[in-house]
């Protein structure tokens, strides 16, 4: 019956199925993203034309929180890379090694990253710093914390290579609108394409530096109290 359904309408019904709501991607709470034992993937097991439809629609959005989640996924993209290109949104909580290189490799049409800096020194984040050249986002959300589980940022060298990189690449993307940080206390230094810097700690930004570096995003939101003076509003001439 389902092979006689065209898959404009299976891709109806499974949507709301398998598509994550915006706010769940982006939540910062400790409370699980999904109900205890739900697995979407179940529906692709129904029939081939579920299979061919539903795809797409389990990749778009793409959470990974332990690197046995990360493994599988490298492993999957080696063996069907045609299902890269699904992935559009991406969250990042943790290092998981050199699996996030083959992930952002083989991603190229993400538009929503996620970058949790929860990162534990025995982690290793050579392979998603590396894997930031690869992508272009619309969108970056980057958190050190929450106030449930881990309410003090980590402090080691895994983080600080991240968030060097990450300030290193930001620049670089040219079709990045919209930036949210939530750190409470990594500073995160964005050079933008006008040469101009936005010194952003939990201190929070130099007074005396324009925040011209982010004028050209249509939203900038840092979760953090910040003291600006009017000088520091003024893009610089």
């Amino acid at each position: 019956m389902a092979n006689h359904i065209p898959d404009e309408i299976v891709s109806e019904i499974l949507s709301p199925l398998l598509k994550l709501p915006g706010q769940v991607f982006s939540d910062t709470s400790a409370k699980p993203l999904t109900a205890p034992g739900y697995s979407s993937s179940t529906y692709l097991l129904v029939c081939k034309s579920w299979l061919r439809v539903a795809t797409p629609l389990l990749y778009n959005v793409v959470i990974l929180r332990t690197t046995a989640q990360a493994n599988a996924l490298s492993n999957v993209l080696l063996n069907n890379p045609e299902i890269g290109p699904f992935i559009r949104k991406l969250r990042v909580e943790g290092g998981f090694g050199s699996a996030m290189l083959r992930i952002l490799r083989s991603s190229p049409n993400i538009t929503d990253l996620f970058l949790s800096l929860i990162i534990w020194s025995s982690d290793r984040v050579g392979g998603l710093c590396e894997g930031l050249a690869s992508i272009n986002p619309r969108r970056v959300i980057v958190v050190d914390g929450n106030l449930w589980t881990n309410p003090k940022p980590m402090k080691n060298q895994e983080v600080a290579n991240l968030l060097k990189s990450l300030t290193a690449r930001i620049p670089k993307w040219d079709k990045l609108v919209r930036f949210f940080s939530a750190l409470s206390h990594c500073p995160l230094n964005l050079s933008s394409r006008r040469s101009s810097t936005f010194h952003m700690s939990s201190a929070g930004p130099d007074p005396s530096t324009p925040l011209a570096a982010l004028f050209c995003l249509n939203e900038l939101r840092c979760w953090l109290l910040l003291w600006l003076s009017p000088k520091a509003l003024k893009p610089s001439s």
